[in-house]
């Protein structure tokens, strides 16, 4: 290897190291405020009423495989998805919570497709 592509790779390797803390702080302050996520589980839950941005959903607890889950319902009773598995420890007492659909994009990635936000 020659010696500016030894020094290339170092400075990456000490700029990645340099830059770890910073982004395991950023990480750890957005799941600490998390009011807003992507709902999980989309493709799996076929939709038969119309869902608008602004509309109320209900989360309620379950259990999948023996791990804990939170579905999401619309207000006609029919569910939508899940709450993403990252963001169910960041979320404090999401059951004493009012949610409410922030986005709706039908045209988007199943992934993508509702956006749910915490209201109070």
């Amino acid at each position: 290897m020659k010696r500016r592509g030894f020094l290339s790779l170092v400075g990456l390797c000490l700029g990645g190291v340099a830059i770890l803390p910073f982004r395991m702080w950023l990480k750890n302050g957005e799941q600490s405020s998390v009011c807003s996520f992507f709902v999980a589980g989309v493709r799996f839950n076929s939709m038969s009423g119309a869902v608008a941005a602004g509309d109320r959903v209900v989360i309620k607890r379950q259990s999948w495989h023996d791990e804990i889950s939170y579905a999401i319902y619309i207000e006609n009773g029919q569910r939508i998805g899940y709450v993403p598995r990252r963001f169910i420890p960041a979320v404090d007492n999401i059951e004493d919570h009012f949610w409410q659909m922030e986005s709706v994009d039908h045209n988007s990635v199943p992934w993508k497709r509702y956006k749910i936000t915490r209201m109070s």
